[in-house]
C-alpha cells in the first residue's frame, strides 16, 4: 500500500518533467498532459469524477484534433514561406 500523497508527489514531478516539453512542443504534449491528468482524476475516484472526466475525455479530444490540424497548417505555411 503507498503512503498517502507519494501519488500526488509524482503528478507534481512528472508535471515538472512535462513543463519545458510544453513550452518546447505543445502539440506534442498534449497527449502525455491528457494522460498525466486522466490517470491523477482516475486515481482521485472515478466514481466521484465520471461525469466531468467523460467531458474531459471529450473536450481533449476535440483540443488534440484541433491542435493537430493547426500544426499541419502551420507546417504547411512553412514550407510555403520557405519555398517563396
Amino acid at each position: 500500500m503507498q503512503e498517502p500523497g507519494i501519488d500526488e508527489h509524482m503528478w507534481i514531478s512528472e508535471w515538472e518533467q512535462l513543463s519545458p516539453f510544453l513550452e518546447e512542443s505543445p502539440i506534442e504534449a498534449i497527449p502525455e498532459v491528457h494522460r498525466l491528468i486522466t490517470e491523477m482524476m482516475e486515481a482521485r475516484g472515478v466514481d466521484y469524477y465520471r461525469a466531468k472526466l467523460a467531458r474531459f475525455r471529450a473536450l481533449s479530444h476535440v483540443t488534440l484534433q484541433f491542435v493537430e490540424r493547426i500544426g499541419k497548417r502551420f507546417k504547411q505555411l512553412e514550407l510555403a514561406s520557405m519555398m517563396i
